[in-house]
């Protein structure tokens, strides 16, 4: 049998299935070994971070859930809020990319009543940071102060330290969402 037949009756060769079966093994691998955060233990997270009644905590899990990256979400400001709905809490985000200003990224947040309920609460003109820094309101929260906060998080969630970091719970949040919509279309 040549090779080029070999590799046509392979079942499902090239496809979306093909594709996505081998990442979804990987990500219960990674779930698995405890390098990533389980659905259940990224909702103690997300229940916990409600709990406390911080708004700003809040609107940064949902930031960090949304699918922006740490280092990205630090940098908003309110300006950079620009769109909003009172039916559907629908928030966009948009500002330029660090590297190269001719790059717009524009996020859509579905529910973005914690932040709003943030800039309200906490009284932020259109110049601030969304999230400032705790020693000088005119900078934006450092990552180390992220990561504490992060680490924070786990710990009253019950979830070990290790793995309340924001690069792990976005990563979770990220292949989570993935997770649902392959089981969703059954793949």
């Amino acid at each position: 049998m040549s090779n080029s037949r070999k590799q046509s009756s392979a079942p499902y060769r090239h496809t979306l299935q093909s594709y996505i079966l081998p990442i979804f093994h990987l990500i219960e691998h990674m779930m698995s070994e405890g390098k990533l955060l389980t659905s259940d233990q990224l909702s103690h997270i997300a229940n916990s971070v409600a709990d406390s009644g911080s708004l700003r905590d809040q609107a940064l899990l949902s930031l960090i859930t949304s699918g922006l990256h740490r280092a990205a979400l630090l940098r908003i400001k309110v300006c950079h809020v620009i769109y909003e709905t009172t039916n559907d809490r629908k928030l966009e985000i948009e500002f330029r990319n660090a590297r190269n200003s001719n790059i717009l990224v524009r996020t859509t947040i579905k529910d973005g009543s914690a932040i709003y309920e943030h800039i309200k609460a906490s009284r932020l003109s259109h110049d601030d940071y969304l999230f400032a820094s705790d020693k000088d309101a005119n900078k934006p929260m450092t990552l180390a102060m992220l990561s504490q906060t992060c680490t924070n998080w786990a710990r009253a969630a019950g979830v070990e330290p290790s793995l309340g970091r924001a690069s792990t719970i976005y990563y979770s949040a990220m292949l989570n969402k993935f997770c649902t919509y392959a089981k969703h279309y059954n793949y």
